[in-house]
């Protein structure tokens, strides 16, 4: 898959940054790189209570407007990712406290798609929704069209429609609802689609953070663009329902949690050698790459290692859950509503998918071609004692350097793509009134 042919001056423009990104790594100094600071740390989207009641008190059923209360849950991105998710609030008594914005029915159930082939070329899977025949184009939300269509409504100015020239293709058959997005020929925008913004729009049409409970948020992240990331707040509207007979005060948990999509960018620089027993001279050494402070998300690319041979580069790049809260896969990302009915399993969860792994324009083959990289596994489970894992990555060296002799650098473009969830709590003291 190339870049967009019609416009040739902004992909020279934005591939010479990204080099200059590339030829200094993850922990340079910010002061030769502006773009270096953005992606170090391992925060994510970060949610947190605001404005609530220190005390509540209950005066009683005739008296409704001394029972009611509100606070807000602040959300802020401060990695370096565009990212799509919800909060939800539970943990609290239902018979005692009530939310407007939390209905009180059961859930809903959750839809997602068992991913089989994901990538800048390409994308495929099975949809899926709990105990439903699901179809495109009904309540559960699959609509057969084209993405820019779906972006449309989406109200971001960093999701522009004009560059997701690409469409959905459903076919239903015995194993479900199988769908499949298609890239036009030589209109794949690669620039515009890092960062976690092909994430989104892939699963815009399949996952819905507005079931069981949830709001959902739709935030830049901390970047050169958007310098501090974007938040946003969600008010909460509540009461108190009833109150149990003879009590005179008690204490109800709030449990806050976010689940969000998020991507991890890393762009090391690796050391290309296509005659590696040479005594020439040479600017590079192919050799292990080891970092620390993440890359601004809470995934984070923490070692390549590197291996020349005459005819192939083999680097296994290691990923670790650095933030330690709890991955999921992202195609299974409304079970993580604590209002799901069903029951979570160990294989929704430690999922990171290779989004993309590249030198240059040379990808993982079969994305959008059939020459390039071969990566195995593209799906990391991580260990769940750990929070760690690796994926082995082969370039052809001899397929692509034609005559070249001597070494030289470029960057080794790495993006993750996986599901986040995160909690807190917050203690509400209850008084009653005599």
């Amino acid at each position: 898959m190339v870049s967009r042919i019609s416009r040739p001056v902004f992909a020279l423009v934005f591939l010479g940054l990204l080099v200059l990104a590339g030829c200094t790594g993850n922990n340079q100094n910010p002061n030769l790189n502006p773009y270096a600071k953005y992606y170090t740390g391992t925060q994510g989207v970060e949610a947190t209570f605001q404005n609530v009641p220190t005390k509540l008190y209950y005066y009683g059923p005739g008296d409704n407007s001394g029972n009611e209360f509100s606070f807000a849950v602040e959300t802020r991105n401060e990695g370096a990712s565009f990212t799509r998710g919800g909060v939800y609030v539970s943990g609290f008594d239902p018979n005692m406290l009530q939310f407007r914005q939390i209905p009180l029915r059961g859930g809903a159930g959750a839809c997602g798609i068992s991913i089989g082939q994901i990538g800048l070329g390409e994308f495929g899977g099975i949809f899926h929704c709990d105990g439903v025949d699901a179809s495109f184009g009904d309540q559960n939300r699959i609509r057969i069209e084209s993405v820019a269509a779906l972006l449309q409504t989406f109200g971001k100015d960093w999701m522009d429609p004009n560059e997701f020239d690409f469409g959905i293709n459903a076919q239903n058959d015995p194993t479900g609802w199988n769908m499949a997005f298609s890239f036009p020929a030589g209109v794949a925008n690669l620039e515009y689609y890092q960062h976690g913004r092909l994430f989104i729009a892939m699963f815009l049409s399949a996952i819905d953070f507005s079931k069981n409970g949830g709001q959902e948020f739709r935030l830049a992240g901390d970047t050169y663009d958007f310098p501090g990331g974007e938040s946003q707040y969600f008010v909460y509207d509540g009461r108190i329902a009833s109150w149990p007979p003879g009590l005179d005060q008690t204490d109800q948990k709030l449990l806050l949690t976010t689940c969000y999509q998020y991507t991890t960018y890393a762009d090391p620089v690796v050391c290309i050698d296509p005659e590696p027993f040479s005594d020439n001279r040479k600017v590079c050494v192919p050799k292990s790459r080891t970092w620390g402070g993440g890359n601004g998300a809470p995934v984070a690319v923490t070692s390549i290692e590197q291996e020349n041979t005459p005819k192939k580069v083999i680097f296994r790049i290691n990923v670790k859950n650095v933030d330690d809260e709890t991955i999921y896969d992202a195609g299974e990302l409304e079970r993580c509503s604590p209002y799901y009915p069903g029951h979570m399993t160990a294989e929704d969860l430690n999922v990171v998918y290779l989004g993309d792994v590249r030198i240059g324009q040379v990808g993982i083959a079969g994305r959008g071609g059939t020459d390039g990289m071969t990566c195995y596994p593209d799906v990391i489970r991580l260990d769940p004692r750990t929070g760690t894992g690796t994926t082995t990555c082969t370039y052809p060296i001899d397929q692509y350097n034609l005559n070249i002799k001597s070494a030289y650098q470029t960057p080794l473009t790495v993006e993750l793509w996986y599901g986040y969830s995160k909690t807190q709590e917050k203690t509400l003291t209850i008084k009653r009134v005599i």
